[in-house]
């Protein structure tokens, strides 16, 4: 089997493949640095409310069933906190999919609750798992990522195949989530990747650094966006928004609607001075001016509390749930509560279903002789004894085994 190192590498490392060719295409026209920069913050708050309601206007759809992935975080709720504004929250179906005892499913069913819309919600910890239905999901994301940490493409297309689903997709980057606190990124590409780094890597590096490729000759920059956009908005929306986030998100089958790639919100969010974007500081006021109802209710990244809960209430609930985090790999029945859908350390040494599936895969890989410097199977076993935390890892080798079942020339060069 021929192996281009830097395709290994890059889905070792980051999860996809980096040489993948995205289909979407995104508009920068309306990106304009320093526009709003003698704005006042009240005027900031209603540019960020106008835009996102009018890109909403513009993609609802009178005649259309709609479908909101519904989970803790703020951009689902953004969205729904707007959509009802078009149409009533019955006529909308609200999907929470991840792990009972997580905070992102156990608020996404309460704001379904409190929205009133017709809500279902998917256990991924208790479903069966299959190398048919995940080889299903590989082909829906283009062989493009790992998989494992989705529910059944299956299940969604059968459920909702003919809704139009609203997706938060590329809202966290635009809100700022990765804006550096050093004013010198614009002048340094260096600290640009190294904050790409920071965010991406998706596994350790003993397994993916024994390849020696530089995966700066293969990350994608934009030199002609220089100016519309800072160096790790540039690196992270033409990598893994495009190549990662966007096959798996807006997977094959379903017709989308997503508010927050409109021009005029990308413009807007885009355009702004790093201060309102670092660590989400506009994104997050403008919620609570925009929004105070629904926003006063428990969000994911609050720690659970809601956004006008005081700082010191939201450090003090942090602390106590990472003091009951470091019980969740030591005993079944305790769940890490800030896992985001599925804890794949917990759940492959627990769950009896995934477990048979991935040391299947595990067993296979290994007999493939990828990885010359690594005993898979060993890796497994230290996992499933408690003698280390390599869920990721395996994830990632077990997800390779199914693509390279389904498309036995994926590891190849991509001419």
């Amino acid at each position: 089997m021929e192996i281009d190192p830097a395709r290994l590498y890059s889905f070792l490392r980051f999860g996809y493949f980096l040489d993948f060719n995205p289909s979407l295409e995104l508009d920068f026209s309306m990106v304009e640095r320093g526009k709003y920069n003698s704005c006042s913050e009240e005027e900031l708050i209603g540019f960020a409310r106008s835009t996102l309601r009018q890109a909403i206007e513009e993609l609802f759809q009178e005649n259309r069933e709609h479908l909101v992935f519904l989970s803790g975080g703020y951009d689902s709720r953004a969205i729904l906190s707007t959509l009802v504004e078009f149409t009533e929250a019955s006529r909308i179906k609200t999907l929470t999919y991840g792990t009972p005892g997580t905070l992102d499913y156990k608020i996404g069913n309460k704001m379904a609750r409190k929205f009133g819309t017709r809500h279902l919600n998917f256990r991924i910890n208790r479903q069966t798992w299959s190398e048919k239905e995940l080889s299903l999901s590989a082909e829906r994301f283009h062989y493009q990522s790992h998989l494992f940490l989705h529910p059944p493409t299956s299940f969604i297309l059968d459920s909702f195949g003919d809704h139009l689903a609203w997706t938060g997709f590329m809202a966290g980057i635009l809100a700022g989530a990765h804006v550096p606190q050093e004013k010198s990124i614009e002048d340094a590409n260096e600290l640009a990747f190294r904050q790409f780094y920071i965010y991406n890597d998706f596994s350790g590096r003993f397994l993916w650094e024994p390849l020696d490729v530089n995966p700066e000759n293969h990350l994608d920059f934009k030199k002609e966006l220089e100016g519309k956009l800072t160096n790790i908005d540039n690196l992270d929306i033409f990598n893994k928004q495009l190549k990662y986030t966007a096959p798996v998100v807006l997977f094959k089958g379903m017709d989308y609607a997503n508010p927050f790639i409109h021009p005029k919100v990308m413009g807007f969010w885009l355009s702004l001075p790093d201060e309102y974007r670092y660590r989400k500081k506009l994104y997050e006021t403008f919620l609570k001016t925009a929004f105070p109802e629904w926003f006063s209710y428990p969000c994911a990244a609050n720690g659970g509390l809601g956004l006008f809960a005081k700082p010191e209430s939201v450090a003090l609930k942090k602390k106590f749930l990472q003091y009951k985090a470091m019980f969740a790999y030591k005993l079944p029945f305790v769940v890490h509560p800030f896992s985001s859908y599925f804890d794949a350390n917990r759940e492959i040494r627990y769950n009896k279903s995934l477990r048979k599936l991935i040391a299947e895969m595990i067993r296979s890989f290994k007999d493939r002789k990828v990885l010359d410097w690594l005993d898979p199977e060993a890796l497994f076993l230290e996992h499933i004894h408690g003698k280390g935390y390599f869920g990721s890892e395996l994830i990632l080798m077990a997800s390779l085994e199914i693509l390279l079942r389904c498309q036995p020339g994926i590891l190849s060069p991509n001419e």
